[in-house]
């Protein structure tokens, strides 16, 4: 209506609109996906996804690598829930639909 056309209106007007739900539905899917523990184990055949490989290795063996991803798996959703913070702010993604202040 005021001129732009379909690319500039989709990345001026639309993008900035829905960043915030894309990117906690981003979150929410992968956070969904890798805790669904009980799906991957009856469907995965062959190589596993790795909660599937995390315990198929504790059933078999008992040394401290179980505990070192588990570490390893803290610390990056730390970091990743402190860049999401960082990013967009956690009062952009807990505010539903409220204009302004």
């Amino acid at each position: 209506m005021l001129g732009a056309g379909p690319l500039a209106t989709f990345l001026e007007v639309t993008l900035p609109v829905i960043k915030q739900g894309m990117l906690t539905a981003a979150i929410f899917s992968f956070v969904v996906s890798f805790d669904n523990f009980t799906l991957s184990a009856f469907l995965v055949s062959g190589r596993g996804t790795l909660p599937v490989e995390i315990y198929s290795y504790i059933r078999t063996g008992s040394d401290p690598t179980i505990a070192a991803i588990s570490a390893l798996l803290i610390g990056v959703s730390v970091v990743t829930v402190l860049a999401v913070e960082r990013i967009v702010g956690f009062e952009g993604i807990t505010q539903t639909g409220r204009m302004g202040g």
